[in-house]
């Protein structure tokens, strides 16, 4: 296939990169800076540009592109001021935006489109099984959209992680209007070598120093190993069935607190007492007190999302479970 991918030089875009190019793919990359290699061209979402000169050279109508993936985003991760809110929702609209009307214009299109989502989608849900027919945080009145007091409201940070999705997942919309099919992967925690959330949390962990967070670490973690998740990808490419949101997340989501547990047992350095080093938790006041909406969002809220749409497609994980995952990645 010839593929044009977008965030290719990211934790995920990297890992995808190397599996495709194993399997014979063609990979165009989408870059902001100036090309370095033929297989590059430029782009700015921002100002909704992008090389259409040079995507006619790369994938000519007698070698048109046969997909184009979309991971490009900023990160999430540190504190959310509202420059960094800004930028988190704005870099992923306008990006999503102008691959939409890219590909609508293309004399040839592409047979499918796949588009990063997250499972921040769904906000805040407890114990909830999340499946992909789960309403959104955004649209579920649990508690007034403007909180008088925010740092007791559940969905704090929630909201606004889960409008973006929306927003995001509906700017791709615009594809289907040229038969073009449509995949929004809502990814979960994706743990792997070399970056992610894993890399943020591996020192405190190595040092025992952390415990689980918001006092008896209950909140539901969605997680998947980066070895899956490149496969997923891979799998919606291959797989004309699948469409619409498809959750990439393991069968067996795991509490914060038994999450802390396996971690600290597999790098803890000083392992015998591992579960004593893990023991006392962050109060979550703390956290939000700490690291604001981004605490509340990312840390505190529980997400119980289930990968039904893969599973019915007929994916299957390479690490199903939380220990097998870490062991991978560690």
């Amino acid at each position: 296939m010839k593929i044009l991918l977008s965030g290719s030089s990211g934790f995920v875009g990297k890992a995808l990169c190397e599996a495709l190019e194993r399997d014979g793919h063609t990979i165009l990359r989408l870059v902001r800076r100036e090309p370095r290699h033929e297989l590059e061209l430029r782009w700015d979402p921002a100002a909704g540009e992008i090389d259409a000169a040079a995507l006619a050279r790369l994938a000519p109508e007698d070698a048109p592109l046969d997909a184009v993936i979309h991971l490009a985003g900023e990160s999430v991760f540190g504190l959310w001021t509202k420059g960094k809110k800004a930028a988190i929702r704005n870099s992923r609209l306008q990006a999503t935006r102008l691959l939409g009307k890219t590909i609508v214009s293309l004399p040839i299109k592409p047979k499918t489109f796949i588009n990063a989502s997250a499972i921040g989608y769904y906000g805040h849900r407890g114990d909830e099984l999340l499946t992909e027919l789960s309403s959104p945080a955004a649209a579920v009145d649990r508690q007034p959209r403007v909180s008088p007091m925010p740092l007791i409201d559940p969905q704090w940070g929630g909201r606004f992680l889960s409008q973006t999705c929306m927003d995001n997942e509906a700017e791709a919309q615009a594809v289907l209007t040229s038969g073009v099919r449509l995949v929004n992967l809502r990814f979960g925690m994706v743990l792997g070598r070399g970056g992610g959330a894993l890399a943020k949390m591996l020192p405190a962990f190595r040092l025992g120093v952390a415990g689980p967070l918001g006092w008896r670490g209950a909140q539901y973690m969605s997680w998947v190993s980066l070895t899956d998740l490149t496969r997923a990808i891979q799998f919606a490419l291959q797989t004309p069935e699948l469409r619409g949101p498809v959750n990439v997340v393991a069968p067996q989501p795991v509490s914060n607190r038994d999450f802390t547990t396996a971690l600290s047992r597999r790098v803890f350095w000083l392992r015998p007492l591992a579960g004593i080093a893990n023991r006392f938790a962050v109060p979550a006041p703390a956290l939000k007190l700490a690291l604001g909406e981004f605490g509340n969002a990312l840390l505190l809220s529980s997400v119980r999302a289930q990968p039904t749409h893969l599973q019915e497609a007929g994916f299957a994980f390479e690490h199903a479970t939380l220990d097998a995952a870490l062991q991978a990645a560690v």
